[in-house]
C-alpha cells in the first residue's frame, strides 16, 4: 500500500507543477499548499526526488527560505533536452 500512497503524492506534486504556469517551488510550499501538512514533509521531499529521477523535476540552484530560516532549493518542471544529431 505504501507504494500506491507514494505514486498519489507524486502526481499530487507533478499536477501542481503543470499547472503553475512555469513557477518554480520548494518540497516545503508545496507541503503547506497541496498537502496542507497532512503528509510527513520527508514524503513530499522524496515525491521531489523520485520524480526528478524520472527525469520531470529538477531542482534548481535558486533558494528560498524555509523552514526555521534555513535556505531551500527551489525545483521546477524538467526542460527536455534537445538532442542534435550529427549528418
Amino acid at each position: 500500500m505504501g507504494r500506491v500512497n507514494a505514486r498519489k503524492q507524486e502526481d499530487a506534486v507533478l499536477e501542481w507543477f503543470m499547472g503553475c504556469g512555469g513557477r518554480g517551488a520548494t518540497p516545503e510550499e508545496l507541503w503547506e499548499r497541496v498537502f496542507q501538512r497532512r503528509i510527513p514533509l520527508t514524503s513530499v521531499r522524496r515525491a521531489f526526488t523520485d520524480l526528478a529521477n524520472e527525469g520531470k523535476l529538477d531542482k534548481t540552484c535558486a533558494t528560498r527560505p524555509g523552514l526555521y530560516g534555513v535556505e531551500v532549493r527551489v525545483w521546477r518542471l524538467a526542460v527536455p533536452s534537445l538532442q542534435l544529431e550529427l549528418v
